[in-house]
């Protein structure tokens, strides 16, 4: 049972982040409208001029402000909460 209440409360938690607009820094709304855009975490990389391990970075940082699983995700998100306009 207590798994199950775990569960329950880190979907909550998704839902809440979903739903509350994330401050996203000027560079995660770059690195998410790359993505929108069809950019691999490579191409998103090459077009700023970063290292991949720094562009992954920043989309990391991003899905965990949405709470989301993938950065395509993120982004619909972040556009979802007009966060990307």
């Amino acid at each position: 049972m207590l798994v199950a209440e775990e569960e329950l409360a880190a979907l909550e938690q998704r839902a809440q982040r979903a739903n509350a607009p994330a401050l996203l820094t000027a560079r995660e709304r770059q690195v998410l409208l790359l993505i929108e855009q069809g950019h691999s975490t490579a191409g998103v990389a090459a077009h700023l001029g970063v290292a991949v391990g720094t562009a992954a970075q920043h989309l990391a940082a991003a899905r965990c402000k949405y709470g989301a699983r993938t950065s395509v995700q993120a982004a619909a998100l972040a556009r979802q909460a007009a966060a990307l306009d």
